[in-house]
């Protein structure tokens, strides 16, 4: 509401500003409406990466903190990325350990923040007739302020795949490359 009403506030009184006035309104009302229908989502995020966002500093801090140690009694200096291999590994071997109800936890909660984004996708979709994909990233304190990048899409084509799954070198040719901007973004946390 606060959106729609910002954005009605700030569009001026010609016909033209009434025009994109309308349209703006009609985007912003059929993205509202999707967020709050909170449709399943159409791209999970991994369960590690969830499990990690929620039980990072009280489960998986403390196995880090004893094999950045080990690491620094060996005298062994480890590179940004030995680090977040080692988070990485850490992480999936505690998640492997937990109970079902632990997993159960992160499941739901994974399920929210994809279905948040894969809603506004969707309702942009609908109120344009386009297909989305989302990139986000930036550090994770949990991971040490490793960069954690996620990528949500909206549009298939007839087979059935989105553009992660179409273009078989996403993950090289685009989600890298993301990767790449992100240490220049945020080069004070490395």
């Amino acid at each position: 509401k606060k959106l729609h009403t910002r954005f009605k506030n700030s569009l001026g009184g010609s016909r033209t500003s009434r025009k994109v006035r309308t349209d703006t309104s009609r985007v912003i009302d059929a993205v509202v409406r999707s967020i709050s229908e909170c449709e399943k989502p159409t791209r999970m995020l991994q369960e590690q990466e969830a499990y990690s966002k929620l039980f990072y500093t009280t489960r998986v801090q403390p196995t880090v903190k004893v094999s950045l140690e080990k690491a620094a009694q060996e005298h062994r200096s480890l590179t940004n990325g030995e680090r977040v291999a080692l988070v990485k590994k850490e992480t999936a071997m505690l998640y492997a350990q937990e109970s079902p109800d632990i997993k159960d936890q992160v499941k739901q909660n994974l399920d929210k923040l994809a279905a948040v984004a894969n809603s506004f996708l969707k309702g942009l979709a609908e109120a344009t007739g386009m297909s989305f994909s989302l990139l986000a990233g930036g550090p994770s304190a949990e991971a040490l302020g490793a960069i954690d990048i996620y990528s949500f899409h909206v549009g298939q084509t007839k087979l059935g795949n989105n553009f992660s799954t179409a273009y078989p070198g996403f993950d090289a040719g685009v989600m890298e490359p993301f990767r790449d901007f992100l240490h220049r973004v945020y080069r004070e946390f490395f």
